[in-house]
């Protein structure tokens, strides 16, 4: 009976291409009995020479070149500009402790900086830890930030009731959208009275409202109103509908989300807003989220800019315990609702998530019949748990370069094109990844995954993830796919991102457990904002049958290579957002294992460009 591996491997339907198919010939008795005894005696060997007769391979320095290339094309493409995003700013790049008018423009998108024409309206940028404020969508995103960052404070110089500043904020877009199309705006929010305890029902009118701004300011413009009778509401004409959910609570952080719509040819005779909504939940009924206005007369003439009008606030005055406020952060204006309930434009500060380092991955180390690890295309395969990469637009693209590709603590080859795509799907995602070393003697690698993630509370979330591994170049004896199942939570302690992880793949019958902590440290040097990702983790590895395809040789296939070890390791990691869409990023990592006879990787060094759509 023939017991050598068949010459070509069966075909399936997905990767039945030139590109894929690999003829595979037959090795020596020799080697095969020399492979088994080294595998018998845990002795990494390196697998049969490749046949001269096997298909020639691409020049991969000059076709990886041209694909990241490409990637800059992407970044730098009028694809970019179409996003539907207008203007945000998260009020990091002011300096705190003084008024936002004056201050050097910041955020992205706007024609000029912040103004007022109402001196009484008081709007000062904070970073105090009693103001900083952040909301988690249901996808995973953070906006703002609890821990560090600035905040917008709207009060006012009055002691007394009912100052009224029809201009207490203003700033135009840079680029307007097209006349009567509908406008998003979103930011997230509390109301405070230090007269009253939080938890406490608001009261009265705390108010700010969010106008879209036109040439000639008035009562009758289309608005969110933010407090006034304690509630949320949509206004129309100086009318409102009625309050989202209720009264508002003081001191508790909400996400609203405000559309300017209804356009007849004049105005905007309708608004929509919405409170703490799902980031899929534009079309929701609930009256506990949703309200909606609509006049016959009135409205903004056009959405050019944004204007906040606020009344009865009073001056903060922290030893009488008194003072009216409002604290803002996370403003974002654009033209569908993707745009602004998804993740935050890339690369700010508090908003783009460390990739995840080697290790911290979710693919499994797919062996060869040498027992070398054929490793994992990228090693963020999961769904990140802290701040979801994959946002509510269409995909993500990644395109990067790393020096070496190691996973969970073993090298895998040296340089390689690493790019990937991921679609989100509410709160799952579906993507494909890819390693492609440059030098000819490493292996080509394509995995596809889909994921799911959730909010068990504010503070802890859990994800799942499946993953099919395959290698298109695999020959002989060599690993060809493997499946993996994986799972895990993540907890927010003290500004850490604390993380354990559990994987199981099926072929391999391989379970690896990892822990690990992340930590986003916000840097900023005059104009110039990004962040420090810190990753740090620690797993184990056991495989009761490491080479899967490798056992064609043993006499009856009942022999099973096993395999353990432990790793450890670490990454920092710099984004730059390039743009609305684009962003940038370079990291630096570090690995080690032990229990296992392989070249410790050390450092090696991971750049490229993010591009959403």
């Amino acid at each position: 009976m023939r017991r050598d591996p068949p010459r070509n491997p069966p075909p399936g339907p997905l990767f039945d291409t030139p590109l894929f198919r690999n003829p595979q010939p037959p090795f020596q008795l020799m080697k095969k009995n020399a492979m088994l005894l080294a595998a018998l005696q845990r002795v990494p060997v390196q697998p049969p020479p490749r046949s001269t007769g096997s298909r020639p391979r691409p020049p991969r320095r000059m076709f990886s070149a041209g694909l990241f290339a490409l990637a800059l094309l992407f970044a730098a493409s009028p694809l970019s500009s179409r996003a539907a995003l207008i203007a945000e700013d998260d009020f990091d790049s002011y300096t705190p402790g003084r008024s936002l008018v004056g201050q050097t423009a910041g955020g992205t998108g706007w024609a000029a900086a912040w103004g007022r024409q109402n001196a009484a309206s008081t709007v000062t940028v904070s970073n105090a830890p009693a103001d900083l404020i952040s909301y988690t969508l249901d996808n995973g995103a953070v906006l703002g930030g609890a821990a560090s960052g600035a905040v917008l404070v709207v009060s006012s110089t009055a002691t007394a009731n009912g100052v009224d500043c029809q201009y207490a904020l203003f700033r135009d877009f840079e680029t307007a959208p097209a006349a009567g199309a509908d406008v998003f705006l979103s930011f997230i929010f509390k109301i405070k009275d230090l007269s009253q305890p939080d938890g406490a029902a608001v009261s009265g009118h705390n108010l700010v409202q969010w106008f879209a701004r036109d040439s000639a300011a008035a009562i009758t413009d289309t608005a969110g109103s933010v407090g006034f009778g304690g509630g949320f509401a949509a206004q129309v004409n100086n009318a409102r509908s009625a309050d989202v959910g209720g009264r508002l609570v003081y001191g508790r952080t909400y996400f609203a989300v405000v559309k300017y719509t209804g356009w007849d040819g004049s105005s905007y005779k309708s608004c929509q807003v919405w409170l703490n909504p799902e980031t899929t939940g534009e079309n929701t009924a609930a009256t506990a989220i949703t309200r909606a206005k609509t006049a016959a007369a009135g409205g903004s003439s056009s959405a050019t800019g944004l204007r906040l009008r606020s009344y009865n606030l009073t001056a903060i005055n922290t030893g009488a315990a008194t003072g009216r406020y409002h604290v803002i952060d996370a403003v974002r204006v654009g033209t569908t609702w993707a745009s602004v309930t998804g993740l935050p434009a890339p690369g700010a500060a508090g908003a783009t998530p460390p990739a995840a380092t080697a290790g911290a991955a979710a693919t499994p180390p797919a062996a060869t019949a040498s027992g070398r690890t054929a490793g994992a295309a990228v090693a963020a395969a999961t769904p990140p748990v802290r701040d979801a990469r994959a946002q509510s637009p269409l995909f993500t693209m990644d395109f990067s370069y790393a020096s070496r590709h190691v996973f969970r603590g073993l090298k895998q080859s040296n340089d390689s094109f690493q790019p990937s795509l991921d679609i989100p799907i509410a709160r799952a995602v579906a993507g494909i990844r890819a390693n492609l070393p440059g030098a000819s003697s490493e292996d080509y690698e394509v995995d596809l995954h889909v994921g799911y993630r959730t909010n068990i509370t504010k503070k802890l979330r859990a994800d799942a993830l499946l993953t099919l591994y395959y290698y298109p170049e695999a020959e002989g004896t060599e690993t060809r796919k493997s499946y993996e199942a994986g799972g895990g939570l993540a907890c927010d302690l003290f500004g850490i991102t604390v993380n354990a992880r559990l994987y199981y793949d099926f072929r391999k019958d391989a379970s690896t457990a990892q822990g690990g902590l992340s930590k986003r440290v916000p840097i900023r040097i005059g104009a110039f904002k990004t962040s420090l990702d810190i990753d740090a983790y620690i797993g184990s590895v056991s495989s009761r049958n490491w080479t899967p395809d490798g056992n064609v040789w043993s006499p009856d296939r009942s022999y099973k290579t096993k395999e353990s070890y432990n790793y450890y390791g670490g990454s920092v990691r710099i984004p730059y957002k390039l743009s609305h869409q684009a962003t940038a990023h370079v990291e630096i990592n570090y690995a080690d294992h032990d229990g296992i006879r392989r070249a410790a990787p050390k450092f090696w060094f991971r750049s490229g460009i993010a591009v959403v759509f």
